[in-house]
């Protein structure tokens, strides 16, 4: 089942206060740190940061589970004239054509997988990277999913499109469920559709131990968009991790 069937139609427009450009240029910082230009990225959703990160001229290949999300990509690969390779690809099974310098996933992408696909995660980058390659991920912290999303709605509005985000934290699981009614213009009516999603709030340290458990030895963690280390409260990680 494809969780953004919807969401994919809506998603950038959902998004547009991200400044992807920003993101791009604080991976590009950690790339060019790694000598890196062959790069595969996991869980690419509709592609935003995968062309920001393309003006830096990476090779990049990126893949992402959702046939939908894919498929806006797609339109703004031939929109832009880029030159991205857009597949199909769950990041639990990571496969590319020959090593790659950096396997990267930016915006949640691992807060999809539950502890055993995280793992899988771990191993399959391992695998798919060149000795002395880097692993670059992101992950929204326990503390914002149990904090600052779980327990409240949230409400974004443009002239076409209305999304209702309600969130609700699973302690015993520790994983954020999250039911996204949108409302879609379709002509002078708007159409009614719902998804729901899960994010599981991995801690710091079982995400170092699935790191290591991969083979990972070199593992930096900041909190994102710095090169501090992350306080209690921070609301975003960021892993850097080489493979030796």
């Amino acid at each position: 089942m494809d969780h953004y069937l919807h969401l994919a139609k809506v998603y950038d427009e959902m998004m547009v206060d991200v400044d992807y450009g920003k993101w791009a240029k604080y991976l590009h910082d950690f790339l060019v740190q790694n000598g890196a230009h062959k790069l595969f990225e996991a869980a690419c959703g509709t592609g935003n940061i995968t062309f920001e990160l393309s003006r830096y001229g990476y090779d990049i290949t990126a893949g992402d589970l959702s046939a939908a999300m894919l498929s806006a990509a797609k339109e703004k690969n031939v929109k832009l004239c880029a030159q991205i390779r857009f597949v199909l690809q769950d990041m639990r099974r990571i496969e590319t054509a020959g090593n790659a310098d950096a396997v990267i996933s930016a915006c949640d992408g691992p807060n999809y997988l539950d502890s055993a696909g995280l793992e899988m995660f771990a191993k399959s980058a391992y695998v798919a990277l060149k000795s002395g390659g880097v692993l670059l991920f992101d992950v929204s912290s326990r503390y914002k999913l149990e904090n600052t999303l779980g327990g409240n709605v949230y409400f974004d509005e443009t002239d076409d499109t209305v999304c209702i985000w309600k969130n609700t934290y699973e302690s015993a699981e520790n994983a954020l469920e999250m039911d996204v009614t949108i409302f879609a213009r379709q002509g002078e009516l708007f159409e009614r559709q719902q998804e729901s999603h899960k994010q599981y709030a991995h801690s710091r340290s079982d995400i170092e131990a699935a790191l290591k458990s991969a083979g990972f030895d070199e593992i930096a963690v900041y909190d994102c968009f710095t090169f501090n280390e992350p306080k209690a409260d921070c609301q975003r990680l960021q892993f850097v991790c080489r493979k030796d």
